[in-house]
């Protein structure tokens, strides 16, 4: 990272893009913690998921870190593997998210 005085405008721009832009959105850690709930409920390792859901184990790892924002086929998939409701998961997830709010 490049360096700037404290005071400098151009510092102060690095710092709050770092801090404010790069902050994880809520929806995906939500939805991260209820795939790695329910794996872990089902005795699944990640790669076990994987296998099932017809996904590669680092998407999988992205999603349950909250890395990466699945699309809809995704969802279905995780919970088709997982033995659950697409329903469920985004349930779980939205319990999570307002409890952590």
């Amino acid at each position: 990272m490049l360096r700037y005085p404290s005071w400098s405008p151009r510092w102060c721009a690095c710092w709050h893009r770092e801090v404010h832009q790069n902050a994880p959105h809520p929806w995906p850690q939500a939805f991260g913690f209820a795939v790695r709930d329910a794996r872990e409920r089902n005795g699944l390792s990640i790669e076990g998921l994987a296998g099932t859901a017809g996904q590669s184990a680092r998407m999988v790892i992205g999603i349950e870190h909250g890395k990466r924002n699945p699309s809809l086929l995704t969802i279905l998939a995780l919970a088709q593997g997982l033995g659950v409701s697409p329903g469920q998961l985004i349930e779980s997830a939205e319990a999570r998210r307002e409890t952590a709010a």
